[in-house]
């Protein structure tokens, strides 16, 4: 990932293979974004001038806060957690009214429904901070938390693995570092081919 600093001062992390454009319209009143795919944005306060974020079918309208934004590359759907403050969102297209979010919950846009609800997931930005926390985990949801967090396709060779829990925490560990703690923890064995790690049970 990469961090950026806008020039109006806001900062914004990007997770891999994601791209973002920023656009000061100043005669507009707005500090303007398009996003594809995944950041963190830490928005400078600014009453007289929103910070306006296009994702996907999503709008998000905020003046001051922290939140990430996972916009899905074929645009099915759109979500916001908000770290602090309070942002809006709404729909590009449809009449349907926004959706004000704020500090530990998130916003959905699925086939152009608005949501909300209490997010609980202790490893939204395992992607930017490395830390993850795990309790009592399906191997199946910690393979997509790493997925996420380090870009690599996690494979398992009997669906009885991926149904195994694991409890455990990792602070800025590197992926091999959190491989080998799973494999250690079940008996497991995993080989590595190219982005895919495929794990499988000792012989």
């Amino acid at each position: 990932e990469r961090s950026v600093t806008l020039p109006e001062g806001s900062g914004v992390t990007l997770n891999a293979g994601s791209r973002l454009v920023y656009v000061n319209r100043e005669r507009k009143g707005i500090r303007e974004a398009f996003l594809s795919g995944e950041a963190y944005f830490e928005v400078e306060p600014d009453k007289n001038r929103p910070f306006v974020v296009h994702a996907g079918s999503a709008v998000i309208r905020v003046v001051g806060t922290s939140f990430d934004i996972i916009a899905d590359d074929d645009d099915r759907s759109v979500e916001v957690s908000v770290v602090r403050g309070l942002v809006e969102m709404s729909a590009k297209r449809g009449n349907q009214a926004p959706v004000r979010i704020g500090a530990g919950y998130t916003g959905r846009l699925s086939t152009g429904r608005l949501s909300t609800y209490r997010n609980r997931n202790d490893n939204l930005l395992s992607w930017k901070t490395r830390d993850l926390i795990f309790r009592q985990t399906s191997l199946q949801e910690v393979a997509l938390v790493l997925e996420r967090t380090y870009h690599r396709k996690i494979r398992f060779s009997q669906e009885s693995i991926g149904a195994l829990r694991f409890t455990g925490d990792f602070s800025g560990q590197p992926a091999d570092t959190v491989l080998e703690v799973l494999s250690t923890a079940f008996g497991l064995h995993y080989v590595k081919q190219g982005n895919i790690v495929l794990f499988s049970m000792k012989e």
